[in-house]
């Protein structure tokens, strides 16, 4: 039994630095210990958090997410698994914070916003080769005369983010030949641009020259965080935490392993499963911050489904409540701020798999997020189950839910 518990649940940390490379290499140890022993678990949650840079923050999201977890268990609204003994692995990554709002463009942000203050936490995490870039960038905060080397150093950033296998390319390349009032107008709208432009506006104010210069610096950086997190979380569940579970599947052969993440966690663990050997018996992507297309015959995850990766079945929630990915997912792929009605639905190709579910995905069927009123009838020819959630999860963080937990000791009773 380790010193740390959650909720009742044996609880795990294994946490990855920005290498992917394990912080603490006792933690992976003290998990193999546990899941070796007579009398360990016959179930293990596997669970990673999105963006988010305090530890302390992912841990409140586990202590939520379990909280119900545990209700549900204790109140045998899944019959079927209340013998079994569950603990919980928690991945900890160094990433930025997801914020509902901070990848939609909007109003011009004021002189005293904490811009700065997201720039430095954003330089503790970033590649150390972005790290100049992005003091340039903070110096131009508050300073209208240092705005000039600070565009310069956002472009650079915005042009090198990683193309991430399987997503649309980002269409940060091509702001190179911009200039610097076209490529604040890409950023924040002709009325910014032609704020900071003497040709095109006359000769700025320094208000109106910060407004739009923070406004814009504010989805840029967003837009370089979105990319380097998305690449990072990839490389985590593939370098890193796929590694440790292989251990684990050797050490235990017959304990069942349960993915779960949210948000660019959910990338984190479908990569995992996508390379690894371990196979989970159930994967559950809350709200993830992935494409659509995924599972798609095309997508970068396909062999997730034909392969059977996942043994029972991948609960995927969705909701046009979720504005991170429902708007700010699109508009960070694309880079492209025109209105367009079908912008992040369905029907748009930079779509995420938070918004809509699984699209162009034979082996998906849509159902409904919902609670023990009714049994979930999981068909056994589909491997992915599309849970629209429309009047549960009302943003994109808003995950301890009664259903979800119901929804997944549902699959788990259920799995091989």
């Amino acid at each position: 039994m380790p010193a740390d518990s959650i909720h009742g649940f044996p609880f795990f940390a294994l946490g990855f630095d920005k290498d992917q490379k394990p912080a603490a290499p006792h933690e992976a140890k003290e998990l193999l210990a546990a899941v070796k022993a007579a009398d360990g678990p016959t179930d293990l949650f596997v669970v990673s958090h999105g963006w988010n840079n305090d530890v302390e923050a992912a841990r409140a999201l586990y202590d939520r997410l379990f909280g119900k977890i545990r209700e549900a268990l204790d109140s045998g609204v899944v019959p079927g698994v209340k013998d079994r003994r569950f603990a919980v692995a928690g991945v900890f990554w160094p990433s930025m914070k997801f914020a509902e709002a901070d990848l939609i463009p909007g109003g011009a942000a004021g002189a005293e916003d904490p811009l700065a203050g997201e720039i430095r936490e954003l330089m503790e995490v970033a590649p150390e080769k972005d790290v100049p870039q992005l003091k340039q960038v903070l110096a131009g905060i508050g300073n209208p005369s240092a705005q000039t080397k600070s565009l310069a150093a956002l472009r650079k950033l915005v042009a090198g983010v990683p193309k991430v296998k399987g997503e649309p390319e980002p269409s940060g390349e091509q702001i190179s030949d911009l200039s610097d009032s076209q490529f604040l107008q890409l950023l924040t709208g002709e009325k910014a641009a032609a704020a900071m432009d003497d040709e095109v506006g006359g000769v700025a104010s320094a208000e109106g020259r910060l407004s739009g210069f923070t406004s814009g610096v504010k989805t840029a950086v967003g837009f370089y965080t979105f990319w380097s997190m998305k690449d990072r979380a990839g490389k985590t569940g593939a370098n890193g935490l796929t590694p440790v579970l292989n251990q684990v599947r050797k050490a235990a052969p017959n304990l069942r392993i349960h993915l779960a993440g949210h948000s660019f966690g959910a990338r984190l663990v479908t990569a995992a499963a996508d390379v690894g050997n371990f196979g989970p018996s159930t994967m559950t992507l809350m709200q993830a911050a992935f494409s659509h297309n995924g599972f798609s015959p095309k997508g970068v995850f396909r062999k997730v489904v034909t392969e059977a990766r996942v043994k029972g079945p991948t609960l995927i929630t969705h909701t046009i409540k979720d504005r991170a990915v429902g708007l700010g997912y699109p508009v960070a792929v694309r880079l492209a701020f025109d209105s367009a009605s079908a912008l992040g639905d369905k029907n748009d190709k930079y779509g995420g798999l938070g918004r809509n579910g699984a699209q162009l995905t034979a082996e998906a069927v849509d159902l409904t997020l919902h609670g023990p009123e009714a049994p979930y009838k999981f068909d056994k020819s589909k491997r992915i189950f599309n849970l629209q959630a429309d009047n549960i999860i009302l943003n994109h963080g808003d995950l301890a839910k009664p259903q979800l937990a119901y929804a997944m000791l549902s699959a788990i009773d259920v799995a091989p």
